[in-house]
């Protein structure tokens, strides 16, 4: 029998305020309204908290676009910390500060149940770059002092980028003094304008280098976590820009079957309803207009229709699981998919690590 997943990452909304050079959301919201797709409402949401709680998963995380953007994003919250869900919230803060306040009345004070990430794409202007709006970054560190102000548990998401690679220790610095406890590092392969260069292998690997010293300072209450393989292959000179660039090449996928480490533990959620069982599988392709043909091997149910059990126990569930246990060699559609994907990345990094050594 297959193990439950523990979490779900529940994509609120697909309104954001923002537009972000890694994110192609903002650039089909047009066809999404062609499509004619309805968000899930309140009761629904509610509905589906009840649902998986007798689903037995304990974890949530409430993302979009940008989750803050929806006029019931307090409700929903409280609905979900009084049913006695754990709760994460990922938001890049451009609102959050006016909601601080209320969010502190709702999550009581300290509360392990309760953490808001802000997500950050460089220092000042970098940021502002980054994400398209000027003022953003400045926005954002209020955002994190007004949750702190409030007793809210807050850290950050850095994602690495070419153009902010040079800032990760500069970030560590400032984040550090405002008391964020702590700080995670996602990398994004390259493509297109964002592709990393050699250069720029070489910095990340001197910057690691430093966080790894900032990280073993005696008393230091400050944390990072980051994609340990990728870092450290990178830090050691073992991992080429190729490597890096692809994450996983194609020909791993062909040279060995590579089993998925994702999916028995996390389920997500569009603002539809549609459960996918992965991030990678979920924005495989951007035409939201043709979304239910297009998409139909990667869409695993819909919570309007079904229970999530009635979902996970599901012939479409089944037959995923059944191709990424392992992922067949001979599965070129899907290993277009998990191609991109950090996690079998890093167990392919350390498997080679450990040959290695």
């Amino acid at each position: 029998m297959d193990k439950k997943p523990r979490s779900i990452r529940l994509h609120i909304t697909n309104q954001c305020n923002h537009q972000c050079v890694m994110c192609d959301r903002w650039g089909w919201r047009k066809e999404e309204q062609v499509g004619g797709m309805v968000e899930l409402d309140t009761q629904e949401y509610i509905t589906l908290f009840k649902d998986m709680l007798c689903f037995g998963i304990q974890r949530i995380t409430l993302t979009g676009g940008e989750p803050t953007l929806r006029p019931d994003f307090l409700d929903l919250t409280e609905q979900a910390l009084k049913l006695g869900l754990t709760v994460s919230v990922v938001s890049n803060g451009e609102i959050l500060a006016g909601m601080s306040e209320k969010l502190a009345a709702i999550a009581g004070v300290i509360s392990p149940q309760f953490i808001v990430a802000v997500s950050l794409l460089g220092l000042h202007e970098v940021h502002d770059k980054h994400c398209g709006r000027d003022g953003s970054f400045e926005r954002a560190i209020l955002a994190l002092q007004s949750l702190l102000a409030h007793q809210i548990l807050a850290d950050v998401f850095f994602t690495v980028l070419p153009g902010n690679v040079h800032q990760l220790v500069e970030v560590c610095h400032v984040l550090r003094s405002l008391g964020i406890p702590w700080v995670r590092f996602g990398v994004l392969h390259g493509y297109g304008d964002l592709a990393f260069t050699d250069q720029d292998m070489n910095i990340l690997q001197e910057q690691f280098c430093q966080l790894q010293k900032m990280q073993q300072e005696k008393d230091s209450q400050f944390s990072l976590s980051y994609q340990w393989y990728i870092f450290k292959m990178i830090q050691q000179g073992t991992m080429t820009l190729k490597d890096f660039q692809n994450h996983v090449p194609a020909r791993l996928l062909l040279e060995e079957p590579q089993y998925c480490p994702y999916i028995n533990r996390l389920l997500f959620m569009n603002p539809y309803g549609y459960i996918h069982p992965c991030h990678f599988a979920e924005f495989s392709n951007q035409d939201y207009a043709q979304y239910q043909s297009q998409r139909k091997d990667y869409i695993m149910g819909n919570v309007r229709q079904q229970t999530l059990q009635q979902i996970w126990d599901g012939l479409a569930y089944t037959k995923f699981r059944q191709r990424t246990l392992p992922i067949q060699p001979d599965d070129h559609e899907l290993k277009s998919v998990c191609n991109q994907c950090i996690y079998l990345c890093q167990n392919w990094a350390g498997k080679k690590a450990k040959k290695k050594h």
